[in-house]
């Protein structure tokens, strides 16, 4: 056993200064080839049933793509758009790409049309891959803009077009030269466009080379300990820059990794799969708090008020409590433990990322036993910015800089960010690129400051804060961040910009007004109680006066969503401006 510690102890170490060598994508798939067999690499559900790919199979399947990548006459620079969910076959179409130096643009599996046409047209993509009949039924419309299609689990009778498991599995090419081909990529060589979620005015092009991608990949391995083989769910869209950073960082680590087929499955996943890591977002964690609350009130008298009362400690317990309080102890053994058990009980990490998690919540899931681990950035920033880790956190903050990473805060109290990470520019947009930079600096247009130990702490947007007219200024994000803790409401939108009051566009939770037989009629007034008790909280200016039920769900289609899931507030007012006319008469 101690002959065997010894030698894993070697590889490790080994390993971590190999990875001192990665520059680029292509080298980070170099450096996958050379570790440690993992016959559970990567695994996705087909048919119900679980498939896997070890990751010596998946370099090798990366590097046949190449080959017949190259073979089809693509050539570095070349824009090759991906249309597909998540899925080990989304990686190893993007690997294959940047093993040539191809630069992916990806596409949200829900983007509305208006940007979908918009991004083909302004990236300039010329090949696609594309996943399936319903991702086909997207491209379909604009297949005349496309060379050519690589595709995986759609038939198709076009000409111009190649199945991913042919390309990826013919033995055509048997001496695979990785480092060959690596050798051709730099590191400030373009890797890919991403498209911000547009959720005021057209998506801007990100554009981020291989090196803003790998100095978050090393930064996220020097924050962050795992151990290799470590189960993770992943449920997040790889079109978010996000996930696919912290999936290559995944990879890095030789993990075991879980792609979850529907996002409606996940609950069934985490108890499937029991994930040891998990990347999540904080309308997740928004959800289960609420859900847990909701379960509580079903459960029978006595149970109801130790769950009810362990619920409220934990909720507003003093952060890092002492281990010895009893009343914790009685409550970790008896409750909090079927708390945990949502997440499907063996949850070691859990990093929170893309939005700003509320603090009581924060709270409540970290003294339950969930490490929860909140960071911050922007896809500009290819993502992180700062980051909590296990050596240095504290509830409230988005943690301190990130490895490379220099934050100072603008005299108007704005948060700006340097570092290798930070993109070049927007995509054919100078004036843009020019407004969003401070020399070096991004201007992230988020407001906030640090303390005196280095953790960074927000406190609203740039352009946030609305005024009423009586001169009152109203923080719009801290608003609706409190409106989502209310058991009835799903999101909503503040309306108080030159208003003699504050109101509210309420979108409610649809599932448990249909599963208590809410009437419009009796929502409204189980939101108006609901509402009159979040006033007692606040400023009399900033107390919510009216509100609006919505009338249909935000969805990416009807243009009120983006397809990150955040509301596009624009859209949104302008579709409910009668009624909101209405409430101030």
């Amino acid at each position: 056993c101690r002959t065997t510690r010894l030698v894993k102890w070697r590889y490790l170490v080994f390993m971590k200064s190999n990875f001192k060598k990665v520059k680029t994508l292509a080298d980070l798939l170099v450096f996958l080839h050379e570790q440690e067999t993992n016959d559970k690499f990567l695994n996705y559900l087909k048919v119900g049933d679980w498939h896997q790919l070890s990751n010596k199979e998946f370099c090798s399947r990366v590097y046949n793509l190449a080959h017949h990548l190259k073979e089809l006459g693509l050539k570095k620079g070349d824009r090759f758009a991906i249309f597909s969910k998540s899925s080990p076959h989304w990686l190893i179409v993007d690997f294959a790409c940047q093993l040539l130096g191809i630069v992916t643009v990806p596409f949200f599996a829900n983007i509305s049309e208006e940007n979908l046409e918009y991004q083909i047209e302004h990236s300039g993509v010329k090949y696609a891959f594309v996943s399936g009949g319903e991702q086909w039924q997207v491209v379909k419309p604009h297949q005349q803009k496309f060379k050519h299609f690589v595709t995986h689990d759609v038939q198709l009778k076009i000409a111009n077009q190649s199945n991913l498991k042919k390309l990826t599995t013919s033995e055509s090419c048997p001496n695979k030269n990785f480092a060959k081909l690596a050798r051709r990529i730099f590191k400030d060589d373009l890797a890919t466009i991403i498209y911000t979620s547009g959720s005021t005015g057209v998506p801007k092009g990100v554009v981020l080379t291989h090196y803003n991608l790998i100095s978050q990949i090393a930064g996220a391995r020097e924050s962050f300990s795992l151990k290799p083989q470590m189960r993770v769910l992943s449920f997040l869209p790889l079109a978010h820059i996000f996930e696919r950073m912290v999936m290559c960082f995944y990879l890095s680590e030789n993990l075991e990794i879980y792609f979850a087929d529907e996002v409606t499955n996940v609950p069934n996943l985490l108890q499937e799969v029991k994930p040891e890591v998990l990347t999540t977002v904080p309308r997740m964690l928004e959800k289960i708090y609420s859900k847990i609350a909701q379960n509580i009130a079903e459960l029978p008298f006595v149970s109801r008020i130790i769950a009810g009362t362990a619920y409220k400690y934990a909720s507003n317990m003093p952060e890092l409590v002492t281990k010895k309080s009893l009343l914790k102890k009685f409550f970790a053994k008896t409750v909090y433990h079927k708390f945990l058990a949502a997440f499907g009980g063996e949850v070691k990490l859990m990093i929170s990322g893309s939005a700003a998690l509320d603090k009581q919540i924060n709270q409540f899931f970290v003294n339950i036993g969930l490490n929860i681990l909140e960071g911050y950035g922007l896809t500009e920033a290819a993502p992180v910015i700062s980051v909590n880790t296990a050596k240095a956190r504290r509830l409230g903050s988005v943690g301190k800089a990130y490895p490379g990473v220099k934050i100072k805060i603008a005299k108007n109290n704005e948060i700006l960010a340097a570092g290798p990470n930070i993109m070049q520019g927007y995509y054919k947009a100078k004036a843009k690129t020019t407004e969003t930079m401070s020399g070096n600096y991004l201007k992230t247009g988020d407001l906030g400051y640090l303390d005196k130990d280095g953790f960074l702490y927000i406190t609203g947007r740039l352009k946030e804060l609305q005024k009423t007219s009586y001169g009152k200024y109203v923080p719009v994000q801290k608003l609706e961040g409190e409106l989502k803790k209310l058991c009835h409401v799903e999101q909503s939108i503040i309306v108080a910009d030159g208003k003699k009051f504050v109101s509210a566009i309420i979108f409610p939770d649809l599932a448990l007004q249909k599963k208590q037989k809410l009437s419009k009629r009796n929502l409204q007034k189980t939101l108006a109680a609901e509402i009159a008790k979040l006033n007692k909280k606040l400023n009399k200016w900033e107390q919510i006066q009216k509100f609006i039920i919505a009338s249909q769900e935000p969805t990416v289609v009807n243009g009120q969503l983006t397809p990150s899931f955040k509301l596009r507030r624009e859209p949104i007012l302008e579709a409910y401006a009668q009624q909101i006319d209405n409430l101030y008469s």
